[in-house]
């Protein structure tokens, strides 16, 4: 019974880790093409 009961919170813990990996993934690579695009159009401009 109590293993049971600790074993949810660390699933839930580790579900929530590995979302947030995802998210902060996700917006390193949007800021990544953010600094890419504006490269590209500061050469443009040049």
């Amino acid at each position: 019974m109590t293993e049971a009961i600790l074993e949810i919170p660390v699933l839930g813990v580790i579900e929530r880790r590995v979302i947030a990996c995802r998210e902060w993934a996700e917006n390193t690579r949007s800021l990544r093409g953010m600094k890419v695009n504006v490269r590209a159009t500061n050469d443009q401009g040049r």
